[in-house]
């Protein structure tokens, strides 16, 4: 009976062992399961980050090569003032 004792309590033992494995190893993969999730969200933040500096940049350049085409399109005006005065009065 001391034998079956000690073999059913050996036996415990090593469940427990397998069982404490078992869930150090779940909780590891849950962890490293958040850990990655965590990196995901970081990552697609910061895309979505530099898609706005993109963005941001992308309209600066529009306006300031709108104002410049405007100010082309001024200059051009004036130069032709300058240039062929009759043929804008005639044109008025």
């Amino acid at each position: 009976e001391l034998l079956d004792s000690e073999n059913t309590q050996e036996l415990n033992n090593t469940e427990n062992e397998l069982i404490n494995y078992e869930l150090n190893d779940y909780i590891k993969n849950n962890d490293l399961k958040d850990n990655n999730e965590l990196i995901t969200e970081d990552n697609n933040n910061l895309i979505t980050e530099e898609e706005e500096q993109w963005n941001i940049l992308i309209d600066e350049w529009s306006a300031i090569s709108e104002q410049e085409n405007i100010n082309e399109e001024q200059e051009s005006s004036e130069l032709n003032e300058i240039t062929h005065p009759a043929d804008n009065r005639n044109a008025k």
